[in-house]
């Protein structure tokens, strides 16, 4: 028998600023602490994803509430797909 999943999709927003030592550094306004600095915008943006995953979590735990717009609920038993933004960086 397969075991129902409930996922929700939050609305993340994210500034992401390059630093002047190098690198960038990625800060969600609505969650407080979610920071995270990384080499390349993708790592930035990697970082941070988890650290938010963390909070959520936490905050769960906690029985806060999450200050984040659900953009989706899902509940299924079977396979779920989604599409995530691919960010590509180049130098001009």
């Amino acid at each position: 028998m397969k075991q129902q999943m409930n996922v929700l999709e939050y609305e993340l927003p994210i500034t992401i600023s390059p630093l002047e030592e190098g690198g960038y550094l990625a800060r969600c306004e609505k969650l407080q602490g979610c920071i995270a600095e990384g080499e390349t915008v993708e790592k930035a943006l990697s970082y941070i994803t988890d650290v938010a995953r963390q909070i959520i979590d936490i905050r769960k735990e906690e029985g806060m509430s999450i200050p984040l717009r659900v953009i989706k609920k899902t509940n299924t038993k079977s396979k779920i797909r989604f599409s995530v933004p691919l960010i590509y960086q180049f130098n001009v």
